[in-house]
């Protein structure tokens, strides 16, 4: 059985959840990374998406037209070949507004769908059409990084990680860490990860002048990124909405707690692993909630009790094949 992935070959910069996924796959399974190529002229009897908005939009307008073009044949030509489609749900909608020519191709992705995938079931999926409904977790990254040293860590060193866009609200994150520092001037921050564009870089590295922080505002490669975020003593993610994220896992497999904003799926994740690993914010972000996480987190949690086997991925990518095995069947 073949299935083509919507997405393409990870390099050092990617998040590797897709990777992961395809190392992990059954045997019967032939995975082949997308391209246009392959889509439009290829056979595979699955067709898995992932992140699907990123099919359907481009910088320049005239290509963004012509991948939507595309896109919608891709989706008549498995319809004629009897391929099958499948959507693993990465957040709740996408997180920047969309057009009407993006939302209608976006939608014909959906209505393609045999299965969706959910990585939790905690929160609403009403924005999916109501098809079958798995929920395969999303698994750690322990198949690819050590969990770090315990020198590593530097003393009230927190950070961020990640692309930077609108709803991870950074700024506010830099804004709650000067209130902080300024009772406190032990602490630091460090923000690692590339602007979406010019003004969310203009937002941060103005609400950072008078704070110390270090901008790292570009994309890390891989042993750059394990590195940074390996120091940290907590990583700060000041989403507005948050139904899930790679970005706790990594953290989480280095060994690294976490400080996240409570949502249904953060709230399940916190009981899973337990709040010292796990530790919550409710509304915005605040210096009290920065330096409460940090005097929680002054001694290290202790590795051992960190117990990520929900998480494994050689059960994840058994799941996987047998969703695979399941709709190209039907």
């Amino acid at each position: 059985m073949t299935v083509l992935q919507s997405v393409v070959k990870p390099n050092s910069r990617t998040n590797p959840f897709a990777e992961l996924l395809v190392a992990n796959l059954p045997t019967y399974v032939e995975s082949e990374w997308f391209s246009w190529r392959t889509a439009l002229f290829g056979k595979f009897d699955v067709l898995h998406f992932q992140w699907p908005e990123n099919l359907v939009r481009a910088p320049n307008p005239a290509k963004a037209v012509l991948k939507r073009a595309a896109l919608r044949h891709v989706l008549r030509r498995a319809r004629r070949m009897r391929a099958k489609t499948i959507v693993t749900i990465h957040n709740l909608a996408p997180h920047e507004s969309m057009s009407r020519a993006e939302g209608s191709t976006l939608d014909r992705v959906y209505r393609s769908a045999a299965a969706f995938v959910a990585l939790n079931d905690t929160d609403s999926l009403s924005a999916y059409p109501i098809k079958p409904m798995h929920v395969i977790p999303h698994g750690d990254y322990r198949q690819k990084y050590q969990r770090r040293a315990e020198t590593a860590r530097v003393d009230g060193r927190l950070m961020y990680f990640g692309a930077i866009r609108e709803y991870k609200n950074v700024p506010g994150l830099v804004n709650a860490f000067r209130a902080a520092s300024t009772a406190d001037s032990s602490l630091s921050l460090v923000i690692a990860g590339k602007p979406w564009d010019e003004m969310t870089r203009r937002a941060i590295e103005e609400s950072a002048a008078a704070a110390p922080v270090t901008l790292m505002l570009k994309e890390l490669e891989e042993e750059d990124l394990i590195k940074v975020v390996s120091t940290a003593q907590i990583v700060v993610l000041p989403y507005s909405q948050l139904y899930n994220s790679g970005s706790i896992f990594l953290a989480l497999t280095l060994g690294v707690p976490v400080l996240v904003p409570r949502t249904p799926s953060t709230e399940s994740l916190r009981l899973e692993l337990g709040d010292r690993w796990v530790m919550l914010f409710d509304g915005e972000l605040t210096a009290e909630h920065l330096s409460g996480a940090i005097g929680r987190t002054l001694s290290a949690p202790p590795v051992s009790s960190l117990d990520l086997s929900k998480r494994d991925w050689a059960h994840i990518g058994a799941e996987y094949g047998h969703l695979y095995l399941s709709v190209a069947g039907n």
